[in-house]
C-alpha cells in the first residue's frame, strides 16, 4: 500500500480497518479459497495505476512516536 500498489488481504483482525479507504485494496473472506482466488483476479485488474491514500512507513513511525511521547508525558 505504501507504494500505491493493489493489495489482497482477508477480512480478519485489523486488516479491514488498515485498508479502509484505500482504493487498491481487495478483501477476501477468511478461510475461503474461492474468495481469495476471486480477490486475486480482481486485484490483477487493478495493476497499472498507483493509488493514493495509503500511509507510508514514515507515517506509521510518526504515529507511534506521537503515541509513545504522549504516554511518556
Amino acid at each position: 500500500m505504501a507504494a500505491g500498489l493493489p493489495v489482497v488481504t482477508t477480512r480478519v483482525g485489523g486488516l479491514v480497518e488498515a485498508t479502509d479507504g484505500y482504493p487498491g485494496a481487495v478483501l477476501a473472506e477468511p478461510a475461503s479459497p474461492r474468495s481469495l482466488a476471486d480477490a486475486i483476479v480482481q486485484a490483477a485488474g487493478l495493476v497499472g495505476p498507483r493509488f493514493e491514500g495509503a500511509s507510508t512507513w514514515a507515517d506509521t513511525v510518526r504515529s507511534y512516536s506521537e503515541l509513545l511521547d504522549g504516554i511518556l508525558r
